[in-house]
């Protein structure tokens, strides 16, 4: 997952807590915080590497027929 560490209310803590969960249950996980980012991505550096990573799990886990 992806999550931006700036974010008020909750911040980073909630994804990351997931990831744990999952990986703990055997879950190939993974977490990228923007520690300049909050709810959602506005720099596209961020943005990019966002969607590079979630196209790579999305290829790995659901390919194309």
């Amino acid at each position: 997952g992806v999550g931006g560490g700036a974010v008020a209310l909750i911040g980073a803590g909630l994804g990351v807590g997931l990831t744990i969960v999952k990986f703990a249950n055997g879950v190939e996980a993974w977490y990228v915080v923007f520690a300049d980012e909050g709810h959602g991505f506005y720099k596209e550096p961020n943005r990019v590497e966002a969607f590079e990573r979630i196209q790579a799990f999305l290829l790995k886990y659901n390919p194309p027929n």
